[in-house]
């Protein structure tokens, strides 16, 4: 191997072997070919999901979800076992707390999840088999896949979720030295000139996927990634390797547990103040602005133009998403005037129109070309899985347009019209399901 030379403690005991990094061949070599040769044993094999509940006391048929993974490759000590020791200390306080006399307004479910690692397949499973008791049911879905890889919180999520993380962030110590773990998160990005720490939606990669992207249920995943700041890496460099070891998370990551700590900490509050609050605390007002400014996105490079060269009806997708901010804002408006003289039932149909938002932009048969992916707005890009995307099905279908010629490209801008063409009745139903809630 060429490339960098590494550290001296890197450094192995064999004679007259260079230890470089790579990537890069050796010159000598670079015209080689390497041949590599794996072995796999093909078996089908029974994977389970464990299920806890914590019952609620007024609304038990509104659920609040928590959910990691128990499957890894190799010791996973980092994904998913942080996860898993955060969301199993989170269960044991709550029971602490019952014992105490305190019982959530909403019920609480707890899901260890099977076989994450090959493809997401106990979740999926599960949220396929009970989409919709989910879809009429679940307030939030909270995802701690990986809580302790590093000390800098990464929390993408749903936006209307996105006021509640940085609110609860102010509330937990901080896992270095920083007060809180907000001071933390924002000095972080102070370093890159953000002046607060940026929020994200989702992509793809762990249990949330199908919360979000199959459902529509609003998601965020925690967890405590490196310091890009210091390491110019994508992930912690011993992910899915052989020294994911409870050594090496006790020793170099995590020594006194404070990651873990503060990951446990923000979930647990996350899990309280969705299950407690009398209106569920949604970040209305985040969401169409999320909305506009992905859908500002998707038309950047020319993009508008080709579009509405193929389609000369796109303002009216444009027009639309106006009217949902506009819209959204009034409907904030009344909430602050009417909350303080609600009555029970205005609080639960209230809370009823505000869960199903999310639920407004799924398309029962998928983005074009991927059924199982049916968040029209916010979901993963069809060529990274693990990348957020605006608008996908405007991005999947604008991919490689200017390769195709013939039928093939005909084919396409039918497919480009008939989607622009749903986002605008989707984006427009959103508008009226505002409008249609009476406050008196």
């Amino acid at each position: 191997m060429g490339g960098q030379t590494p550290p001296p403690e890197w450094v192995g005991g064999l004679e007259n072997i260079p230890y470089n990094l790579g990537p890069a061949m050796l010159a000598e070599y670079k015209e080689f070919t390497i041949n590599l040769k794996t072995n796999n044993t093909r078996m089908i094999l029974r994977s389970y999901n464990v299920i806890g509940t914590i019952k609620g006391d007024i609304e038990p048929d509104r659920y609040v979800l928590i959910g990691n993974h128990r499957d890894a490759w190799g010791y996973g000590a980092s994904d998913p076992s942080s996860g898993t020791a955060q969301m199993l200390e989170t269960a044991r306080v709550f029971g602490e707390l019952m014992k105490e006399g305190w019982r959530p307004r909403r019920t609480l479910v707890f899901c260890s999840w099977g076989a994450e690692e090959y493809g997401l397949i106990g979740s999926t499973e599960w949220v396929e088999e009970h989409v919709d008791k989910i879809q009429e049911r679940a307030v939030v879905y909270v995802n701690t896949d990986t809580c302790a890889s590093g000390p800098i919180l990464n929390a993408p999520a749903s936006p209307l979720l996105w006021d509640s993380i940085v609110e609860i962030s102010k509330q937990v110590p901080g896992v270095r030295d920083g007060p809180t773990v907000y001071d933390e998160w924002a000095a972080y990005h102070a370093v890159q000139n953000k002046s607060e720490p940026e929020m994200r939606t989702l992509g793809s990669g762990s249990d949330y996927a199908p919360f979000a992207f199959y459902s529509g249920v609003p998601c965020i995943d925690i967890w405590f990634r490196t310091d890009k700041n210091k390491y110019d890496i994508s992930t912690y460099p011993y992910y899915h390797t052989g020294y994911e070891t409870f050594y090496m998370v006790s020793t170099h990551i995590d020594p006194d547990f404070k990651i873990h700590q503060g990951c446990g900490r923000i979930a647990a509050l996350l899990l309280r103040y969705f299950a407690d609050s009398t209106i569920i605390p949604y970040s209305l007002e985040k969401f169409p602005v999320a909305i506009e400014e992905g859908l500002s996105n998707v038309m950047e490079n020319g993009n508008r133009e080709k579009l509405l060269d193929i389609y000369s009806k796109l303002p009216l997708l444009e027009e639309s998403a106006t009217n949902f901010t506009d819209a959204m804002n009034k409907f904030v408006q009344n909430i602050n005037t009417a909350q303080d003289n609600m009555g029970p039932l205005e609080v639960r149909a209230l809370n009823d129109l505000i869960m199903k938002l999310e639920q407004n932009f799924i398309i029962p048969t998928g983005l074009p070309g991927r059924p199982l992916i049916r968040h029209a707005v916010f979901a993963a890009s069809k060529f990274d899985s693990y990348a957020a995307s605006g608008f996908p099905g405007i991005s999947d279908l604008l991919y490689d347009i200017d390769d195709l010629e013939g039928e093939t490209l005909d084919q396409r801008k039918n497919e480009i019209r008939k989607h622009i063409s749903d986002l605008t009745i989707l984006m427009q139903r959103a508008v009226n399901l505002l409008k249609d809630y009476h406050f008196v």
